[in-house]
């Protein structure tokens, strides 16, 4: 019957020609890319163009080299810098100049000197300050005790790898002595640290004696512990500040070791 045969031919699907300029895309992309590529070299090369290739190598390395290494770039996604360890002066091959940076650093590790010690930083620079309570002298006298000698070592150790000039200040109380005055016992006691600098190798050049008696108390010279805190000496490293001084910082109290 003809509506059969209609029906068949209502059904019959047209079958698709296949595109064979489908690779154009992929060599107009290819292209592209090779062109960008030869512009690229074209810009770098040259010998007049080396300052350039230099700062770009070195972008690249810092960007994409250093952050695989474990540094900071644009691939170390919500890295943070580690926190750069405290100078050890102690240790330095050379002697640097310590600066409003680096005064904290010169700070924390003479306070750790010996116990007792006392370490600041205030307009002057960093304060190293001997109490009486910390062995240095015998009362009355300017001459290092045994456990002195040690804790000087320490501090010469460390300022050697300083350039700032020193100050060493020698301190007392208010009370007169049998023999000879508070003048003469402050400045014999700064004399014999600064030798005692000396001899554990820092420059004598950068070094200086003064001898305050009892004219620049820290404390009151009415009580006794007035008075102990009142003998000291101090160790005076200047430090430069371009603008205005920083706030003082006390990184450590004065501990007397007899009682704790």
């Amino acid at each position: 019957m003809s509506s059969g045969s209609d029906s068949g031919d209502e059904f019959a699907i047209e079958e698709e020609h296949e595109n064979h300029e489908r690779y154009l895309v992929t060599y107009a992309d290819m292209i592209t890319l090779l062109m960008a590529l030869f512009v690229i070299l074209y810009a770098m090369g040259g010998p007049a163009k080396e300052e350039e290739y230099n700062a770009f190598a070195n972008g690249a390395r810092e960007e994409i080299i250093h952050p695989l290494e474990g540094g900071i770039g644009i691939f170390a996604f919500g890295a943070s810098e580690k926190p750069t360890d405290p100078i050890s002066f102690a240790r330095q091959k050379e002697p640097v100049e310590v600066g409003p940076s680096s005064a904290t650093d010169l700070a924390r590790e003479l306070a750790g000197a010996g116990d007792g010690f006392k370490s600041t930083v205030d307009e002057r620079g960093v304060v190293l300050t001997v109490p009486d309570g910390a062995l240095l002298f015998a009362p009355g006298s300017s001459e290092l005790l045994q456990p002195g000698r040690q804790f000087m070592a320490t501090v010469a150790a460390i300022l050697g790898g300083t350039t700032n000039t020193l100050q060493v200040e020698g301190h007392t109380d208010s009370s007169p002595l049998s023999d000879g005055s508070n003048w003469d016992l402050s400045s014999a006691r700064a004399s014999t640290v600064v030798e005692s600098l000396i001899a554990g190798g820092v420059d004598a050049a950068r070094l200086q004696a003064v001898g305050y008696a009892d004219t620049r108390p820290v404390a009151d010279n009415a009580t006794a512990e007035g008075r102990r805190r009142n003998r000291r000496v101090e160790v005076v490293v200047h430090v430069q500040y371009e603008s205005a001084a920083p706030d003082p910082i006390d990184l450590r109290p004065i501990v007397d070791p007899a009682t704790g």
